[in-house]
């Protein structure tokens, strides 16, 4: 049983060192030795506490009581307290080096600024920092010999930087040894002498070095690129104690090291979106945006625990008041939002109602109060957007702060620990309060209901449909000239968001879109190809009268007559440039609409509108469209024949397309991309097969991974001539080393295939004849290098599908020729007259033997010579076997 005194004495004494009472804490220790039974576990006891203080970053208490107890001489307490926070210290010093040298290098780096902006007061005040680093003499001739190779580097500065020199000499006088000087002169001179153009170049790209390493050591503690799921809890431990070591190095000499050095390592690490303007040159991502979703997730618990200790939440604040503003401002706002502590949010509700003006971190200071997300915070929050709203919406400050409120309140709204009741009750204030504009709207949606719009109530699925559906028939506010987005899936441009939120609310907000979606139905625009491609995803008979209306429109609709200014594009990243949108695209992808997804009704318009199409009653359409059309009434047509609708295409016929090669100077790309199908509407079957026979007639081994995903397509003809194709292009390299690069290449599929698609390439490996050289010993040969169990058991599976095949081929050969001679032997009587040797006129007619392979015919001679040996053996009873063909 514990003893309560005990406890009592360790809680004072930790309390002790909590408010660094060195004496009371030492006069405790004393009571705990006295009266503890087990000094040992007293050890085990006094680890625990000093554990405890290093975990609150109370370094100062930590460092000097380890260093108080090493020098105890109650060694039976002390060795084994100390042992447990060995490796505490080891790290401690590890990372105190580390932003030792990073200081080092920010101070280098703003001497060198100073010099070259030729404020040569600031300079001089630098190098006195960078020499009074120094605690001894040692150290001081350390950074004197720093601090002359620094200035050495200043190949085009040498004046400026001399005079730095002779300033410091002055300032500092007699305070140190003129060795000191001289140090710093002949490390001067030596910086001068040694420094090549190429030098110069390499120390212009070094300035920043030691921060980076310092990331990407602390990067190698989360979890590796190749982690997926959820996180393990020893890789968030590992994590988390990283980092805590870094902030821990910090505080245990806080007068030396620079809080802005910390901040600047972790704030890599905190969320940030990217950058609406995309990459920008000479700007940087921070290391965030690079990293794998298992990382960001790990970085962000870790940050948000980290921030929960107030030490640290202290320092941020402390820093960020004597730094208000400018780049350090910024940093630290964002690590703000990334510790999320609710003690943040006072101080910065009290920045923002002090801010009159437009301001830099304004933004970061309300996405700041949406990461941490309290009831307090939010509370502002809405009241500062109200506030915003209620000012002149036309002008651009108002704009951005409306949108960095939108932005902040949809954090909150989307985080999963807001209850569902609270988020419909944010969206639903948010909405009601947002202006009449209707780019902000499309930012109100996107922030606040993009995600899981099926779990809003209908209320507020209501008002966001009206939104969107607002916004799709708004005009890309854009100019014509701008490049759109490089990530754009689709050629719905800017409404493709919306899309997507439409789409997720699914078919049970269906009527709701229907009825907003009629008040526009005789508008005609590019929001027709949105509702299509969102009644497309939905999948509804409900939408075939919207889906009516509008092609109906489109289709009477005369691009001629739209002025040029009112004409919508769309951005093409393949080809780089703004497109016209083409009614012929809009009205393809309604009739796509009706076809896939609603059911019989939308089959039957597609049928009703590609017939009046190719009477001509519409005029000119459009390639796409009437190619689209007319592959779909020759579909129904080849359907009503069940005789054709399950025929696969005959050898002969694959030969003759094959032959033909009308896509010969299409890029290879385009080529691999209509083969996938890849598309907004997907791509022609007659065009997907063109693709195909390019490929196999070009021998192309870059369409291998393609072709073998085609292998698992829907469509039976894309099946076989993808099999042809693949066959072709194994065949032609059959007598060279590629043939092994490119079963390899199909093995490494079916490495990652899902066990649908692998059924169906260990069928198409079977085909290959898996017994016979070359493939026998590239597949063993894989087998043998291959750790993957799964992979193993796969390619067995290859052998063993061949071996069924075989089986099955020689069961159903002996079975057609049983047949046969059962069927002569029942009309022999009636239709034929024996020959003089009992035999009848008319011969047996036998499979061809052209149509097995050499190891099939082998399988076929064994099984013939077995069963004329039991012939043989039974006193040739019955009658004998036949002798197959070709044997």
């Amino acid at each position: 049983m514990v003893n309560s005194a005990h406890i009592v004495l360790l809680e004072r004494l930790e309390e002790a060192l909590q408010h660094g009472k060195a004496t009371a804490a030492s006069h405790v220790f004393q009571e705990l030795v006295g009266e503890a039974p087990d000094l040992e576990e007293l050890g085990r006891d006094i680890a625990r506490v000093l554990a405890a203080l290093y975990e609150d970053f109370r370094m100062g208490a930590f460092v000097s009581f380890a260093s108080w107890l090493g020098n105890h001489p109650a060694e039976e307490v002390a060795e084994p307290a100390l042992a447990s926070v060995q490796p505490y210290m080891d790290t401690l010093a590890k990372w105190r080096k580390q932003l030792a040298d990073i200081a080092g290098e920010r101070m280098a780096r703003e001497l060198r600024e100073q010099v070259r902006s030729r404020d040569l007061g600031a300079a001089t005040a630098s190098a006195q920092r960078i020499i009074e680093r120094g605690s001894g003499d040692k150290e001081q001739m350390q950074m004197a010999w720093h601090l002359g190779s620094v200035l050495g580097t200043l190949d085009h500065d040498r004046p400026r930087a001399q005079k730095v020199i002779e300033n410091l000499e002055r300032a500092l006088g007699s305070n140190v040894k003129p060795a000191l000087f001289q140090a710093i002169r002949q490390s001067y001179q030596t910086s001068q002498t040694n420094l090549t153009l190429s030098e110069m170049g390499q120390r212009e790209l070094q300035w920043n070095m030691i921060h980076t390493s310092t990331v990407a050591e602390l990067i190698r503690s989360l979890p590796g690129l190749e982690a997926t799921g959820e996180l393990l809890a020893q890789d968030q431990e590992k994590a988390y104690r990283a980092f805590h070591a870094l902030v821990a190095a910090y505080f245990s000499d806080e007068k030396r090291f620079s809080f802005l050095d910390v901040a600047r390592i972790l704030q890599e690490f905190c969320p940030a979106d990217p950058r609406e303007t995309g990459p920008v040159e000479g700007v940087e991502d921070v290391a965030f945006q690079k990293m794998n979703a298992a990382q960001k997730l790990a970085s962000v618990r870790t940050l948000r625990r980290l921030g929960q200790k107030d030490q640290l939440a202290e320092a941020v604040i402390e820093a960020m008041k004597q730094n208000p503003s400018g780049r350090a401002a910024r940093i630290l706002l964002q690590l703000m939002g990334g510790l999320s502590n609710p003690r943040f949010a006072p101080y910065l509700m009290a920045a923002l109602k002090s801010e009159k003006k437009e301001s830099p971190i304004l933004g970061l200071m309300i996405d700041a109060l949406g990461r941490i997300g309290d009831d307090k915070s939010l509370s502002f929050l809405e009241a500062l957007y109200a506030d915003f709203c209620r000012a002149r919406v036309i002008d651009p400050p108002t704009r951005r702060r409306i949108g960095h409120c939108l932005a902040a309140l949809g954090r909150i709204a989307r985080n999963p620990s807001t209850p569902p009741e609270r988020r419909a009750e944010i969206v639903v204030k948010t909405l009601k309060t947002l202006p009449d504009d209707r780019p902000l709207q499309q930012t109100a949606v996107m922030s606040l209901c993009a995600y899981d719009p099926a779990s809003l109530p209908r209320e507020v699925q209501r008002i966001a449909i009206r939104l969107i559906v607002g916004g799709l028939w708004t005009m890309d506010a854009r100019h014509r000239e701008a490049k759109g987005d490089q990530n754009q899936r689709t050629e719905l441009g800017f409404r493709e968001g919306l899309v997507d939120v439409l789409s997720s609310m699914g078919s049970g907000a269906l009527p709701m879109l229907i009825e907003e979606a009629e008040k526009h139905v005789m508008h005609y625009s590019g929001a027709f190809m949105a509702i299509g491609e969102t009644l497309s995803k939905i999948g509804d008979e409900r939408a075939e009268p919207l889906i009516r209306k509008m092609v109906t429109n489109a289709l009477i609709t005369d691009e001629s007559k739209i002025p040029e200014q009112m004409r919508e594009t769309f951005y093409d990243s393949t080809q780089d440039r703004n497109r016209p949108l083409s009614r012929d695209k809009v009205i393809h992808s309604l009739l796509y609409a009706a076809y896939n997804a609603c059911g019989e009704a939308g089959r039957n318009l597609l049928f009703e509108i590609g017939g009046r199409i190719q009477k001509g009653e519409f005029g000119p359409i459009g390639g796409e469209t009437e190619g689209f059309v007319r592959e779909m009434l020759m579909r129904r047509k080849l359907a009503a024949d069940d005789s054709q609708r399950e025929k696969p295409l005959s050898a002969d016929d694959l030969a003759a397309a094959f032959a033909a090669r009308p896509r010969q100077k299409d890029p290879l790309k385009n080529l691999i991309a209509d083969i996938r199908g890849k598309g907004l509407f997907g791509v022609r079957v007659s065009r997907r097969i063109a693709a195909i026979q390019e490929v196999a007639a070009r021998n192309s081994q870059e369409a291998v991974p393609a072709l073998v995903e085609q292998l698992h397509c829907r469509e039976m003809v894309i099946r076989a001539a993808a099999e042809t194709a693949l066959l072709a292009i194994l065949r032609s390299n059959e007598s060279e080393s590629l043939y092994g690069v490119i079963l390899y290449d199909i093995l490494e599929m079916l490495r990652k295939a899902s066990e649908a698609r692998a059924k169906v390439i260990v069928s198409f490996l079977g085909r290959l004849q898996p017994e016979r050289e070359p493939v026998k010993a590239l597949l063993l040969r894989f087998v043998q290098t291959e750790s993957s169990e799964k992979l193993k058991n796969r390619v067995a599976d290859v052998f063993r599908v061949a071996s069924v095949r075989e089986i099955a081929t020689m069961e159903a050969y002996h079975q057609s020729v049983q047949t046969r001679e059962k069927q002569l032997s029942q009309e022999g009587a009636e239709n034929e007259e024996p020959d003089a040797v009992g035999e009848p006129k008319t011969p047996v007619p036998r499979p061809s033997a052209e149509r097995f392979s050499e190891t099939q015919k082998l399988a076929l001679r064994q099984q013939y010579f077995a069963e004329r040996r039991a012939w043989i053996e039974s006193g040739k009873q019955g009658p004998e076997p036949r002798r197959p063909p070709g044997v």
